[in-house]
């Protein structure tokens, strides 16, 4: 799958799923909405990998986050995934480096920031 179709079916869920409505602030909507979609979406796309915030999670891709996708053994959240995809998923904007809630990328290099 390319990052093209992946974007396609997110915003189709990301339409169609209910927000929950007891959700009160930004963290809350991105954890319990956003990224609750995203990896919804992504679970069996194995050409798309999705890198989240851990928020807090202490679990790793195993064996290393380099070659977990050939065995199957991603972690969302994994936090060396999430502090890695900082190298190449950010943006230097008004003197600052700024980082995106959610990154996809794609086999082929393709990336989608959220």
């Amino acid at each position: 799958m390319f990052i093209h179709e992946f974007r396609d079916k997110l915003m189709l869920a990301l339409a169609s799923t209910p927000i929950p409505q007891d959700i009160r602030t930004e963290k809350d909507f991105e954890k319990r909405f956003v990224i609750s979609v995203i990896l919804q979406v992504s679970y069996h796309e194995m050409d798309v990998r999705t890198y989240t915030h851990p928020w807090n999670n202490k679990t790793h891709c195993q064996p290393d986050c380099e070659t977990a996708p050939n065995h199957g053994r991603v972690v969302a959240g994994c936090p060396r995934c999430w502090a890695s995809s900082k190298k190449w998923a950010s943006v230097l904007a008004f003197g600052t480096h700024h980082t995106f809630d959610v990154v996809a990328k794609d086999t082929q290099g393709n990336r989608l920031v959220l």
